[in-house]
Parts: structure tokens; sequence; C-alpha cells
């Protein structure tokens, strides 16, 4: 059983668009003069030549694997006709249970038509990589029956939130059918602490790669149907108007000189300081963060909140972990990080720490090294 890509066909296409821009010289005129961009362009090729690619799959079986340790996770792979797909070749290949994939039998059968949006219980991952899913299908009802159940693999917090926020639409509030009610342990395969659970679909359409740029498209037009009100109690500072600036803190040690950062910078450049944003809804970040001009962010998924509820002439200052030169070393840099900055590139500055720490990504910035305001 070979592990395929996404350029490898596994069904009928029903949907391939591609960019209306030409994207390789978008990235040449916005990544750093000092890098060289052709690493960029090959790292990044499907954001680049692919918006959406959608395909209708037969008797595919949807390979559900959920971990429980000290946070729940979940991830899919599709097998059919001899093929595992899970996404970018990089991780399909990475984890441990890989070779007991070929071994799980389907255990349940969806005879319906399904299209599949997928959950994680991580913001980022669930608000940027699934959400975008789901908002698509609006996009393809022509080609999709109205019937087709939406396809999760357990509905999380973030989810429940992003569903009443962002995608008021009944239909697909209704249609959501959960992997986890399928799953069964005594048939369950176990490796790693990973759970191997297996349904097997008649018609499953399949978003096989929706561009990073489209997907934050979507995800802003969902944003800018929430209604307009107050929010003058989620803003401790009403003076800071849309030319204002503000940083995204953190709640770990993740900037390990936070705190220096705060007194010597911030605080004496008048930039609001955001502490507690996990404990504002959807709604409420989008009410607040669309009002600052310019956003200081941190590495982690807090940078997540200013692309998707900035508004759209907002500039950012990414702070990264490392040397710029360096962020295609690692897949965790490159996939899982840059790769969410490149829709905003022609606005984003890179600040590169002054010493690297231990944890992962984990450093310190010098504030002197701060680009300008």
């Amino acid at each position: 059983m070979s592990v395929v890509g996404t350029w490898k066909q596994l069904g009928e296409y029903i949907s391939w668009e591609s960019p209306c821009t030409d994207r390789k010289q978008y990235l040449r005129n916005n990544l750093p003069q000092y890098v060289n961009s052709d690493p960029y362009l090959v790292t990044f090729k499907q954001d680049i030549e692919i918006e959406q690619m959608v395909e209708r799959l037969e008797n595919v079986d949807l390979l559900y694997i959920t971990m429980s340790r000290s946070c729940k996770d979940e991830l899919y792979y599709f097998r059919i006709n001899g093929h595992l797909y899970h996404g970018d070749k990089v991780w399909s290949q990475w984890h441990s249970f890989l070779p007991e994939l070929r071994k799980v039998k389907p255990t349940h059968y969806v005879d319906e038509p399904s299209f599949f949006v997928g959950s994680r219980p991580n913001y980022t991952h669930q608000i940027v990589d699934f959400l975008p899913n789901l908002l698509l299908r609006r996009e393809l009802e022509k080609v999709i029956p109205t019937s087709a159940k939406n396809i999760i693999g357990s509905e999380n917090s973030i989810l429940k939130e992003a569903l009443r926020t962002l995608a008021p639409s009944n239909l697909l509030r209704s249609q959501l059918l959960q992997l986890s009610q399928y799953t069964d342990p005594d048939k369950s395969i176990f490796v790693d602490g990973w759970s191997l659970n297996c349904v097997r679909f008649s018609e499953l359409y399949l978003v096989r790669h929706l561009s990073i740029f489209k997907a934050f498209s979507l995800l802003r037009n969902a944003c800018a149907s929430i209604p307009n009100k107050s929010m003058e109690s989620s803003s401790p500072n009403q003076e800071h108007t849309r030319n204002g600036a503000i940083f995204l803190a953190r709640s770990d040690n993740r900037i390990q000189n936070q705190s220096q950062l705060c007194s010597e910078v911030f605080e004496h450049e008048s930039v609001e300081i955001a502490k507690e944003l996990s404990t504002l809804s959807m709604s409420e970040k989008y009410q607040y963060l669309s009002r600052f001009k310019t956003f200081i962010m941190p590495p982690g998924s807090e940078n997540i909140n200013a692309f998707c509820f900035a508004n759209s002439n907002s500039r950012f200052i990414q702070m990264i972990p490392g040397k710029f030169t360096d962020l295609l070393k690692s897949p965790f840099h490159s996939y899982a990080g840059l790769r969410y900055n490149l829709p905003f590139l022609d606005r984003t500055l890179f600040w590169e720490p002054l010493s690297i720490g231990p944890g992962l990504n984990s450093a310190s910035w010098s504030p002197h090294e701060m680009p300008p305001l």
C-alpha cells in the first residue's frame, strides 16, 4: 500500500481551480529580500498552483485515528485502491502507526453521500485547516448533493462556537455525522496510544487541497457577516483606534523575555497588550481586534486570531523562533507556521530572535531589533 500526496488523483474531480493571480511572483516580491525564494516556491507549490481541488470518491475507507493522553487528538487517512492519503506526504509518512493502517478493517458502512469536513480539538487546525472545508461547501452546492452529510471526527467546543458564529446556515449545522459514534474499542487497533478505526463510505466528497489563500478568504468573508456590536467590555483602553498597535501576549514561556518586552517596549510605545483573548468569543475577538492597525504576534496559534479577525488594512509583525533562512529546515516550522503567513506576506515584517530557548518554538527577542511600528 503506497502513501500518496495531493497530486495523485484518487477519484473524480468535481472542482479544480487555479489561482487567478501569479503567486510565484507574489512570493518573490514579498519574501524578505535576503532570502532565496526558490526553496519556498517548491515547499508551497500546492498553495501556489492550486486554489481548490475536490474529488468524489467511491468505496473509500476513512481511517479515524484518535489519541488520549494529556489531551485528545484526531487524525484522518483515506484508503482507496491500494493508496493511503493524509495530506502532504511529509506528514503522511511521519506517524508510527502507518504500517498498521492496512490492517484496519471497516466496522461500519455509510451508504448515503457524505462530505468530509473534519475536526480537531486544536484552535489553529480547527479554524484554518478544517472549518474552511465547510465554508467551501456553500460554493459547491451545484455539484454536491444537498442530502450529503457533513463528516467530522467529534464535535469540540471550538467547532461548536465556529458553527454558531461563522456558519449560521441551518443546513450546515444540522447535517453533522460524527465518526466518534462509530468507534468500537473491541474492534479498534491500538498503536503507541493511538486508536485506529475505519468507516467505509460508498460516496465521499473530499477536499483534497484548499489553498491557504482561499482558506483565509473564506474565513474573513464569514467574519464580515458578524454583527457589529460595541466592545467596550472587552477593550480596557478605548482610546486605541485603528491607528493603534496590539501585542498578542502568550500565557506560557514561549517568549522567554515577554515581561521585558512589555515593560521596555510595548508600554513605552503605547502598544495595547492582549493577555486573555481565549476568554473572548469569536464574535468578541472580531469586534475587538478589527480596530487595530498593527499586530505584534508571537509564534503559535495567537497569530491565527490576528489573521482571521484583523481588518483588511492591518499590518503584522511576526515573531519567529529562529532565523528566517532556517524555517524550511523543519516541517514543524514551514508547514505549521510559515504557511499561515503566506496570504499576508505583503503586509508582514518578521522579527528574528536574539537567542533560541530550550523549548519548542521558544526564544528571546531583542527590544532594540523590533521592526518599526
